[in-house]
């Protein structure tokens, strides 16, 4: 098992080669990401695989607003690069950065709609077929009951496994 972390291993140009790479070695593949760019990520999935047999999945990621018709429009017109992308196996997992809540996780990464980021591409890629788990960092201040909660959320979402890293010498900022 090899796990792709960061910073944030989505903005490494040559990711998805990494990824199909380690795939055809036959390991499992969790790509560690906070999920802000994974969209795009996803988006590239379904422009290396489009065909008008698509589209009523494109009129449902249409429809829950996690495409724009903008997008649909680029995906439409396919991926011609040659590039690898990354695709649903059932050796790979997104495994997306999540540490409470909406607004814990976004005061605990200092910026505003990364949450609901998040959700949006947890949403894509559950849709998509992919799998997906979730890695939440537990602090010694950290809310027992809002990770429960969370947990039954991102179950709800259809989300495949949670871990969990405690921490006991570094807090999370403070809420205000």
């Amino acid at each position: 098992m090899v796990s792709i972390c960061g910073g944030e291993p989505l903005i490494y140009p040559k990711v998805e080669e990494l990824v199909d790479g380690l795939l055809k070695q036959g390991r499992i593949v969790y790509v560690c990401t906070n999920g802000v760019f994974m969209r795009k990520k996803l988006n590239d999935y379904l422009a290396a695989i489009y065909s008008p047999a698509l589209e009523p999945q494109l009129t449902a990621l249409l429809d829950q607003r996690l495409v724009t018709a903008q997008q649909i429009e680029a995906i439409r017109k396919g991926k011609s690069d040659g590039k690898p992308v990354i695709r649903p196996n059932p050796w790979l997992y997104w495994n997306v950065h999540i540490d409470g809540l909406e607004y814990t996780h976004d005061l605990i990464v200092e910026r505003e709609g990364v949450f609901k980021e998040a959700v949006e591409a947890i949403k894509m890629a559950k849709l998509l077929g992919f799998q997906v788990a979730t890695n939440t960092t537990v602090y010694r201040e950290t809310d027992v009951q809002e990770i429960e909660e969370m947990f039954r959320f991102f179950s709800w979402l259809g989300v495949d496994g949670h871990t969990i890293s405690p921490v006991t010498t570094t807090t999370p900022p403070k809420r205000t």
